[in-house]
Parts: C-alpha cells; structure tokens; sequence
C-alpha cells in the first residue's frame, strides 16, 4: 500500500514510476498488475492468465488520470480516461485493505 501511495504521489507531481504487484489468489495462480507511468501517462496491465479460473486475459490500459478512492475498509486505485474507451470507464481496478 505504501509504494502505491508512491506512485500515486509521484504521477500527481508528473514524476515517473513502476510498480509490479502479484495479488494472491486462494486457489490458482497470482493476477499480476503491472503499472508504469511517464509521470504523464499510464500504463496499467492486469495479467490473469496464471489464474486457472480467470479467463486467461492480459488486459492492456494505456490512461491519462490515476484514481485513489477512500473508503470505509480499503484503498482503491484505478485508472480512467483511457485509450479506446469512454471517458468516465474505470480500469485497472486494485485495492489495498485498511489497517
């Protein structure tokens, strides 16, 4: 959570980073996120196909706009304003559970 936080803070000051996180499943293999940002645009890729009971997809966002969403039990980060899609669809959804 705290090197999302990073990048996070790094894109709104239009600095670069990269970031690879592997989300554990309970019973498959991980669904690895991969996130690189020009500290102008995003690259955010959802990489399921070791999850056995995912679709296998690699789903590729190329965006403009980093979201960071509060709520009452977690941290969500997403991405919008992406290549070939409406404006306000969100993408490349993570979320990180409060302590």
């Amino acid at each position: 959570m705290n090197r999302m936080n990073t990048l996070y803070e790094r894109f709104l000051e239009h600095k670069g980073d990269y970031l690879v996180v592997v989300g554990p499943t309970i019973d498959s293999g991980p669904v690895i996120t991969s996130i690189n940002s020009n500290g102008k645009e995003i690259v955010w890729i959802n990489d399921m196909s070791r999850d056995a009971y995912s679709n296998g997809a690699i789903e590729v966002y190329k965006c403009e706009k980093l979201n960071k969403e509060e709520e009452n039990a977690r941290t969500v980060f997403s991405v919008s304003i992406c290549e070939g899609y409406l404006e306000d669809d969100i993408k490349g959804y993570i979320a990180f559970p409060k302590k």
